[in-house]
């Protein structure tokens, strides 16, 4: 069976376990129906968005959300269904009772592709497994063994050996069939199958020019070579001199279409090395390229996602409005068999259905995950804050539901934390190049209000509200700014000395200089009277608002996090050596800065910890698992599976009765006693 295997992207690791992919929970349109104008970032200036909630109308019928089927050991998620909220705190005596009361978002695509027949589309996330009846792309229940059969490897794997190359360019290159030798080719980088087997395509830089030699499989004899220097239709010389990004026979066998690094994709008559047709974006380069059944169509993928007739090189579809949402990517796509249908999965976890007799959206399938990697709980432990498809959403703990959304001005970027303020009138994003501010309205409106953004050169490492709620603390290079919440202007800074980026420790007996570029971590005391700032080599705490140092220490090698207990009692540090790859942890008293405890190195807490509102739970990862441990000690007592996926932040309810954690399939998690 026809099936299309997705491979993972990288996704950034935010926040406190930082490092960037992209991927909504719950996503009702894709491109919108009118023009609406973006907050524009002006530094302490309020900018009041007006942003639908929702950007556009499907057509012609919208899907209704589906129910997946669960994957082994994964729960079973529905959005929009009441949880049993526990009522009862998190604590020491009842750890063993915390469980995941329900889970949110798609995942990431996996796996995609439509059945031999087109009657069903099959899609697999990191989550769950989903079948769409394709008459109408309703969910059907699940059949195993048509998934299976679905999501069958597509044919015979292919590779290029050079062991047993002698000369440069490669001359005997093996081509192999599932780890057979089937033939032999002169190629010396990017090569392509023809769908039968027979014909196998690859380029040869021969040091001056790009080459492209295509072989009979079956005989194993070459039948023709093109020569890249050619000039196009338009008499332009053919870009290939130094790349040949991909190569795709269309499945008739009757030519064979290359997308060179210089941006456009040219086709070529298979039997004589004609070239045909030039396809050439407007912007970008081309990043993927796949024909249509019956070789009529060719899709490729740029800046956006274009559909070209292949008799004439006519662009018939622009899809980039309905597909391009911001920081994701095309993780896979497939034509059903008949070419009348397109499906395609985004990072961001939506999967979109395109109907190729007129280039329109005909249906979303899956809504989609988030993809920011940070999450928050109001103080109320209400709402639950996430980033979405370049979208703050706030949605509610409940169900699920979505209560207000706002477009994030600049988006993409790496993103670091979202945080609402002590008394959750504000929502705080901290990214790149500053934090946005949003205002929390008392009563959930379909647009959240913007409120202006704050600038800080170069780039936020860090932030934090002060408990008081009128002040936002960023931590630079430039050292640690505060804010005004009601004005966003600026009420001070604490300046750190620029020596502190080279910083002398100690390595096996002698002394080195090591220069680490900025700082990592700040936390506020819980009275706000304090601020412990993480500092290559020293911890330091800072009175605040005069910054009169408090207690510094120095240590061997990098502080990479500061934590106050809620109760102000106790900071745990975590320092690690100049490898990264040890790192000691430090239970500080803030009554006169003894330690209280040195946790042995054979625990590995990581770089993630978060307190229980009661000071007596340590919370930290191990890779997709949570470990919820006693905090005087760091004794490790319960691991739960998290997510399928690396796990990126979690967040405690501040009356301590749920936590809500984030994974790195873009799967959020609810947590506490049934």
């Amino acid at each position: 069976m026809k099936a299309i295997w997705l491979s993972l992207i990288p996704v950034f690791l935010l926040g406190a376990c930082q490092p960037q992919p992209a991927p909504t929970l719950s996503i009702t349109a894709i491109h919108p129906a009118e023009e609406t104008p973006v907050p524009t970032r002006v530094q302490t200036e309020v900018s009041i968005a007006t942003i639908p909630l929702t950007t556009s109308t499907l057509a012609p019928n919208p899907t209704p959300s589906p129910t997946p089927t669960r994957l082994p050991g994964e729960p079973l998620f529905l959005p929009g269904t009441p949880i049993p909220l526990s009522q009862i705190p998190i604590s020491l005596d009842n750890l063993e009772q915390v469980d995941l009361l329900a889970r949110w978002g798609t995942g990431i695509p996996e796996k995609l592709g439509f059945s031999a027949d087109g009657s069903l589309l099959g899609v697999e996330t990191s989550s769950a497994r989903y079948l769409f009846e394709t008459s109408n792309f309703t969910q059907v229940p699940i059949d195993l063994s048509i998934l299976e059969e679905i999501f069958s490897e597509p044919g015979p794997s292919y590779e290029i050996s050079y062991d047993n190359c002698t000369t440069t360019p490669c001359d005997q290159a093996d081509v192999l069939r599932d780890g057979e030798k089937v033939g032999q080719m002169r190629v010396s980088g990017t090569f392509a199958v023809s769908q039968d087997g027979s014909l196998a395509a690859g380029e040869l830089f021969n040091g001056q020019i790009i080459e492209l030699w295509i072989y009979d499989l079956t005989t194993g004899e070459p039948l023709i070579s093109i020569d890249t220097s050619a000039k196009d239709a338009d008499g332009q010389p053919i870009p290939c001199f130094h790349k040949v990004n991909y190569i795709e026979f269309s499945p008739d066998k009757n030519s064979l279409v290359a997308a060179c690094q210089g941006g456009a994709a040219y086709l070529f008559r298979v039997s004589d090395g004609a070239l045909l047709q030039t396809f050439r974006p407007a912007e970008g380069q081309i990043g993927g390229i796949s024909f249509s059944p019956d070789s009529t169509l060719l899709i490729s993928e740029s800046e956006g996602m274009l559909v070209w007739r292949v008799a004439d090189g006519e662009l018939l579809f622009d899809l980039t409005e309905t597909h391009n949402i911001p920081g994701a990517y095309i993780y896979g796509k497939d034509f059903s068999p008949d070419g009348k249908y397109l499906a395609v999965a985004q990072s961001n976890g939506i999967v979109q259905v395109y109907d190729m007799t007129n280039g329109s959206l005909a249906h979303v399938l899956l809504e989609g995950t988030p993809d920011g990697g940070t999450l928050d709980l109001s103080p109320d432990g209400d709402m639950l804050a996430t980033v979405a498809g370049g979208l703050v959403q706030l949605r509610s703990v409940v169900d699920g539901s979505l209560l207000s959304s706002a477009q994030i001005p600049g988006y993409p970027f790496e993103i670091n934390h979202i945080r609402f303020s002590p008394d959750g009138r504000v929502l705080a994003l901290s990214g790149k190049t500053g934090v946005d501010i949003w205002t929390v309205p008392d009563e959930p409106e379909a647009e959240l209000p913007y409120q202006g953004w704050i600038k800080v050169t170069p780039h936020p490492y860090d932030m934090a509200f002060h408990p008081d709620g009128d002040k936002l603390l960023v931590l630079s290079e430039i050292g640690i700014q505060s804010f005004n919440l009601e004005n966003l202007a600026s009420a001070g800074t604490i300046e750190l000395p620029a020596e502190l980026w080279d910083t002398t420790v100690s390595r096996d007996g002698e002394e080195v200089t090591v220069e680490i570029a900025g700082v990592w971590d700040i936390d506020v005391s819980p009275d706000g009277g304090a601020v412990a700032v993480a500092l290559p080599g020293e911890l330091r705490v800072l009175s605040y608002p005069n910054g009169k140092t408090l207690f510094s220490e120095g240590l061997d090698g990098q502080v990479e996090r500061v934590l106050f207990s809620p109760d102000g009692s106790a900071l745990l540090v975590s320092v690690s050596n100049l490898d990264f790859t040890d790192t000691n942890y430090i239970l500080y008293s803030t009554r006169d800065w003894s330690v209280l405890k040195r946790v042995p190195e054979t625990i590995a807490l990581g770089t993630f910890q978060v307190f229980s509102p009661d000071s007596q739970i340590l919370v930290t990862r191990a890779d997709e698992r949570i470990v919820l441990r006693r905090a005087e000690d760091a004794m490790g007592l319960v691991e739960m599976e998290a997510h399928a996926g690396f796990l990126m932040d979690l967040v405690f309810s501040q009356d301590g009765t749920l936590m809500a954690s984030i994974g790195s399939n873009g799967t959020i998690s609810i947590w506490g006693i049934p």
